[in-house]
């Protein structure tokens, strides 16, 4: 028997929360006054997924050295980070 309005998949993913790099690099003093981002040593360390972002997309430049974490990252977005020096790290959703 199906209710009223039918029925809800329980197995839908939610949508990712996505960042472009463009934005984290004009969001850098949002992230460093909230202190989700820290500077130490000419390299930017930020955790995407503390500050509830699941994936980072590629639109932009990447003028600086980042250490990123996320849960997701498009293939471009990596090679950018990498090129510019920083490294883009996956992890593991928990």
């Amino acid at each position: 028997m199906m209710g009223k309005h039918g029925f809800i998949s329980k197995s839908r993913t939610p949508a990712d929360i996505t960042i472009n790099l463009r934005d984290l690099e004009d969001q850098l003093p949002t992230f460093l006054k909230q202190k989700l981002a820290s500077e130490k040593e000419g390299m930017i360390n930020i955790d995407l997924v503390k500050a509830g972002y699941t994936k980072v997309l590629s639109s932009g430049k990447v003028t600086r050295k980042w250490k990123i974490i996320a849960e997701r990252a498009s293939p471009d977005a990596v090679e950018k980070v990498k090129a510019a020096g920083g490294e883009l790290t996956i992890k593991a959703k928990q």
